[in-house]
């Protein structure tokens, strides 16, 4: 009687934890919890969210913005970098803020420079994988270790190689979408990652998935690799939203659909527009294009489409294209959208614009070719009338004499102290080059603040190394300086030579 009841509580106490795959058992160092049932009165955002088709029942459909994420992924190489920089210039989203998309990036034949350049304009780069290994068992077997050498020390190269903020790189997508259940989400968490973008839904499409987190069961289906058992908390899932072919097949990613229409961009932008208003009149959950840039050579039309249909969305006054991340974040923080831009047309694009403060409105007393100025300047201009203001005033003369004595002064027939004036206006705050291009809030919109842009500061070194597990030549342009060897899984920096093992197919 004591052993069947030992037994009884052996069971109980296996059913209440969900370790990773049990083949995977020896690199986990603790069991992680089962996750059970999501409640939404406890499970709220912005840290928990439990899988659901509803945003928020206090935003009405008209009122929910369409996010759109346009992504990429392997290598960015200098070819499919001009695709994109075409495709996406001068583009803005109706918040007034440059259109963004994500970069699933692989190590192997990537430009880093690119990748810098890409990132300097607001786009995402996520981690794709160092080795991108074909074999689709060696993901759906793969542990945490190997997950966290895959994509944690990617973290590091793009960082390091493409001079980029570590902080800045937070998204995963695995190759082949192939989970490998709790192990893929749980090595996210170890190395700080914020959501996977890798698991395909074919029975949540129209009404959608929207983004949630494994601190609670999923509902969501889960057609390739393993789903995940366990509670992890604080990591996002993005849904990937199935395409349908025109024979009515289901696919994760457009160029995976096998029944296209015929080559012509009309047909093919119309089934484009098709998948993508399944979305936009169901529940509007956040659609991707998700695709790899080769796409645009198999066929003749499919460039010509893609860019017509990016066209038509980037028309849409309720559709935002945006990152995977930026998707995340609104769903963390959902509001109706009901008002226009707060941000001035006029502000240049990232490519385009002066590393200066936000255009300042209008003031009672016109000014030739305004110009941004500190707050003290613009106290002076509203309240020339107030004693403390004038008095401030002076102080500002006195302060910034020595530098306008080396200025031309081009209004010769403006008074003494309004020259000091214009002169302080043109004046740009010593601010750090990255914050001068946050924008200002947006009420009513989507977001708080446009993704942020950088100066490209990357000098591209082309390097010459050696792959040392195979003893291939191999060619990288790096934003660092060379490594000693190619970096591999293992070395992801390249600093030492010594031998590193290709990943062996389980």
């Amino acid at each position: 009687m004591k052993l069947v009841t030992l037994i009884g509580a052996l069971v109980l106490s296996v059913a209440v934890v969900a370790a990773p795959q049990s083949r995977n058992d020896e690199d986990i160092e603790d069991l992680l919890p089962l996750a059970q049932s999501c409640d939404p009165t406890i499970c709220t955002p912005p840290n928990c969210r439990c899988s659901s088709t509803t945003l928020d029942e206090s935003i009405p459909h008209e009122q929910t913005p369409q996010l759109v994420m346009m992504t990429f992924d392997d290598a960015v190489t200098a070819l499919n970098y001009e695709y994109i920089a075409e495709a996406f210039a001068g583009r803005r989203n109706p918040d007034n803020c440059p259109v963004a998309a994500t970069f699933f990036v692989s190590h192997e034949y990537t430009d880093y420079s690119k990748v810098h350049s890409l990132w300097a304009q607001g786009h995402e780069i996520a981690l794709h994988s160092i080795t991108h290994t074909p074999s689709t068992e060696y993901w759906k077997s793969a542990s945490v270790e190997t997950m966290i050498a895959e994509f944690g020390d990617q973290r590091d190269m793009l960082a390091h190689f493409a001079a980029i903020d570590r902080d800045d790189i937070v998204g995963v997508r695995v190759p082949h979408l192939q989970l490998s259940g709790n192990n893929s989400f749980e090595a996210i968490r170890r190395f700080g990652g914020l959501y996977d973008c890798s698991w395909p839904t074919q029975n949540f499409v129209a009404p959608g998935m929207w983004p949630f987190t494994l601190d609670y069961t999923s509902t969501m289906d889960c057609p390739l690799g393993l789903c995940p058992t366990a509670s992890i908390p604080g990591v996002w899932v993005m849904p990937m939203l199935d395409w349908i072919d025109t024979e009515g097949y289901m696919c994760a990613m457009v160029d995976t659909c096998p029944h296209l229409p015929a080559d012509d961009v009309d047909e093919t932008f119309e089934w484009m527009k098709e998948n993508f208003l399944r979305i936009y009149n169901s529940n509007r959950a956040p659609f991707g294009v998700f695709l790899h840039s080769a796409w645009f050579l198999t066929r003749q039309s499919n460039y010509p489409a893609y860019k017509k249909f990016v066209d038509y969305m980037n028309s849409l006054d309720d559709v935002y294209l945006v990152s995977v991340s930026k998707a995340v974040e609104y769903t963390r923080n959902p509001r109706a959208v009901t008002g226009t831009s707060a941000v001035p047309p006029e502000i240049p694009l990232p490519e385009e614009e002066e590393v200066v403060p936000p255009q300042p409105q209008p003031q009672p007393q016109p000014q030739p070719q305004p110009q941004p100025q500190p707050d003290s300047a613009q106290e002076s201009e509203q309240e020339v009338d107030d004693e403390n203001s004038i008095e401030h005033e002076v102080e500002e003369e006195h302060d910034h004499e020595h530098d306008h004595d080396h200025e031309e002064h081009d209004h010769d027939h403006e008074e003494h102290e309004h020259s000091h004036e214009q002169e302080a206006e043109h004046e740009i705050p010593n601010i750090e080059p990255r914050r001068r291009f946050r924008r200002q809030s947006r009420p009513n919109q989507a977001f708080d603040q446009c993704q942020l842009t950088h100066e490209n500061t990357c000098v591209p070194k082309l390097c010459q190394l050696t792959k040392v597990s195979t003893g291939e030549e191999r060619w990288m342009t790096s934003c660092a300086p060379c490594p000693a060897v190619y970096p591999w899984l293992g070395n992801p920096l390249g600093l030492r030579e010594v031998p590193q093992p290709e990943p062996e197919d389980k």
